[in-house]
Parts: structure tokens; C-alpha cells; sequence
């Protein structure tokens, strides 16, 4: 299948599942809930394993330090940025709307927001095609 792939569909599997858990809301069946975020958890997790494999491909053993300790933190810092900018939505559209906890529209919309930054990272996925399926040759000639 290759490691493109891997990463262009599990983008694609985690958004449609933030997009179906957006859509049911929290007030849904808990097994409908359970089995949306399973599909979050195997989705966005063969993405990231496979974005990880495919970053330190081209990573000297003398650089992997450096290497390791930047893709950390920015991946800390990217999901940092996406819980604030989440959050912040939430609190603004239940002030805005002045509903109680129990109104599950904010909730819907801000995980609706997650579905897009999913989105967004598979555009990101698709623009940059060239450069995954170069490092996948790379790694299949050195094994």
C-alpha cells in the first residue's frame, strides 16, 4: 500500500469519524461513541506511526538527537495550538449562545472544528506526495 497511503487514509478515516461523532453528538448511544473513537484512535494512529516513520528516514544517527527532540516539540506545540483554537471556539459558542452545559451544539461544532484541521492535514498530505513517496524509495533501497 504504501506509507503515502497509510497517512493519506488514515487522515481521511479520522476526519470522516470527527465528522460522524460531530454529527451524533455526545448525547448519542455510548457503543456509537465507543466505536467512533476507536475508529479516531486506529485511524489517526497509523497517520502519525507512518508520518513518524517516514520523518527520520533520511535522519543520520549523529543528528537523531536533534531530529527526535524537534519533531517532538513540534508536535506538541501543533497539538497544543489545536486544543487552544478548540477550546477557545467552545467557550466563545457557549457565551455566545448563553446555553447551559447540556446544549450540545458547541460541543458538535468545536469537534467539527477538529474534523477540519484533519482536513486540512490531508490537503497538507496530498501537496506533499512527492517528497513521502521519495523518502519511501530512499528507505526501500537502503533496506
Amino acid at each position: 500500500m504504501g506509507v503515502y497511503y497509510v497517512i493519506l487514509l488514515g487522515f481521511l478515516g479520522s476526519a470522516i469519524f470527527f465528522l460522524l461523532m460531530s454529527l451524533f453528538g455526545p448525547f448519542a448511544d455510548p457503543w456509537l461513541l465507543r466505536l467512533l473513537l476507536f475508529g479516531i484512535g486506529l485511524t489517526l494512529g497509523h497517520s502519525v506511526i507512518a508520518m513518524q516513520y517516514t520523518t527520520f528516514t533520511k535522519i543520520s544517527s549523529v543528528n537523531m538527537g536533534k531530529a527526535t527532540t524537534l519533531f517532538n516539540v513540534q508536535n506538541r506545540l501543533g497539538a497544543a495550538i489545536g486544543i487552544s483554537v478548540n477550546a477557545s471556539l467552545l467557550v466563545f459558542l457557549q457565551n455566545r449562545t448563553m446555553s447551559s452545559l447540556t446544549n450540545p451544539a458547541p460541543y458538535q461544532i468545536s469537534i467539527f472544528g477538529a474534523a477540519i484541521f484533519l482536513l486540512i492535514a490531508l490537503v497538507l498530505t496530498v501537496f506533499s506526495r512527492n517528497v513521502i513517496q521519495e523518502t519511501e524509495q530512499a528507505q526501500r533501497k537502503a533496506s
